[in-house]
């Protein structure tokens, strides 16, 4: 933990910069990931339980993209059916956040 107010400074100066690395990081790391999913969608072949996977195999590794299909509930039909009721169905959350700009 940091004791002063400079100490504070350098780490937050600190935090800036590897976010920005880190921005440059991930805008690369989606790139290659679009260009992985192009070669899969093109030369992947089907599997998995359901064959909603695409595999492709490299020398010591192994590509796959899933297919997932996931049921949500649609929570204004839900309300508009249960009305004030709906808040017994539904779970809190809580997080925090930190923001440095």
């Amino acid at each position: 933990m940091c004791k002063t107010k400079k100490e504070l400074n350098n780490l937050v100066a600190k935090y800036r910069e590897l976010s920005a690395e880190q921005k440059k990081i991930n805008k690369k790391l989606k790139d290659i990931k679009s260009e992985i999913i192009d070669y899969v969608l093109e030369k992947g072949v089907r599997g998995g339980k359901d064959n909603l996977t695409l595999i492709v195999f490299g020398d010591d590794y192994k590509v796959s993209y899933i297919t997932v299909i996931s049921h949500n509930l649609d929570t204004d039909r839900v309300k508009a059916f249960l009305g004030d009721n709906v808040a017994e169905f539904q779970v809190e959350s809580i997080s925090n956040k930190l923001d440095i700009r």
